[in-house]
């Protein structure tokens, strides 16, 4: 608990404000990141059912917006078993051509839930401002039990399944209206889906994790914060990235960095992006860099920071989040 205490109330570099240095003081003492070491399994199964208590709001939060059905859908891409989505569609909406906003959840790749309460909270402000919209949040195969593009290959199954005409008529939403939106990790499977696809959609890349090399100076100044400590991000590349015998493989490496990737497909297409990034996360300047890269290939990029650690700056601060959903609404979310 003093680590904790130290790290968000008094951290060198962090200057945050007094609620973010509260929320990182509790997400360190219930998730405990920084103890998922490699060699250590149980902490990464105590951090697992921390984020499931974490997310045990989610009935209460979903049952008063909307209706929820896990859907069971064949493999369409890669190998391994069925793919699950939670569909959710607004409760007394008698709309048959909603939009439809794909949702990856955040998790470093290992953890995580497509019961995800922040993605929900998220998207409930969003229905808010816009009006009704579905979406489903896709549950993808993490590290260690599975290594990178498991989980893309989950996304792009999960997408081929609900780009069906047939399959939005009888669930109400429209596939013309198909955006995607991910957080952190969900970022990185959620671009890398879209890569596969070869099919770029509007995108909400919130504070994207992005670059396994992490050698940026923003995790030497942040990677200390608890709500995203850079130590626990190194551990779940190495996981993802490894072979049978735990050596990174420098092909997947290179596969999974966002910042190597080829980004030319964009030219194609017309749709907008939005990136957020946090002043004081470690992966801001990934994010950045993310958004950089994706404005030179030819998208138009709206690229937002706000103050405060990973996560946090559109929740704490009333004026970013303004800005988030403005840019959101505007630009991602179709009519």
């Amino acid at each position: 608990m003093g680590n904790s205490f130290w790290q968000s109330c008094c951290h060198p570099h962090a200057k945050l404000n007094r609620l973010d240095k509260l929320v990182n003081f509790l997400l360190g003492i219930s998730l405990k990141l920084e103890k998922v070491t490699p060699n250590d399994k149980k902490a990464l199964e105590q951090s697992r059912r921390a984020i499931e208590r974490s997310n045990a709001g989610y009935e209460k939060v979903v049952d008063e917006i909307w209706q929820v059905e896990e859907k069971t859908f064949e493999r369409l891409s890669g190998s391994g078993g069925p793919v699950k989505v939670l569909f959710h569609r607004p409760r007394g909406c008698d709309r048959k051509s909603l939009p439809l906003v794909l949702w990856v959840h955040g998790g470093g790749m290992v953890l995580g839930s497509y019961r995800d309460l922040w993605g929900l909270r998220f998207l409930k402000l969003a229905q808010g401002r816009h009006g009704p919209i579905c979406f489903a949040s896709i549950q993808y195969r993490f590290a260690p039990e599975f290594k990178f593009p498991a989980a893309v290959d989950d996304f792009v199954s999960a997408y081929r399944s609900l780009n069906d005409d047939r399959m939005a008529k009888s669930l109400g939403y429209c596939t013309s209206k198909i955006s995607v939106a991910g957080v952190s990790a969900g970022c990185l499977v959620a671009c890398h889906g879209l890569l596969r696809l070869e099919r770029w959609l509007p995108a909400a890349l919130l504070y994207p994790m992005v670059d396994p090399t992490m050698s940026s100076e923003s995790h030497q100044l942040f990677g200390t914060l608890p709500s995203c400590p850079s130590k626990f991000l190194r551990t779940s590349w190495d996981w993802l990235l490894s072979d049978g015998d735990g050596n990174v493989r420098e092909d997947l490496k290179k596969d999974a960095n966002l910042l190597e990737s080829d980004f030319s497909v964009l030219g194609k297409f017309n749709n907008k992006i939005l990136v957020a990034t946090a002043s004081c996360d470690c992966l801001r300047d990934e994010g950045r860099e993310l958004a950089k890269k994706l404005a030179e290939a030819g998208a138009d990029v709206t690229a937002l920071e706000g103050h405060g650690s990973h996560c946090l700056p559109h929740l704490l601060d009333s004026d970013f989040r303004d800005r988030i959903y403005e840019s959101y609404l505007r630009n991602i979310l179709p009519g």
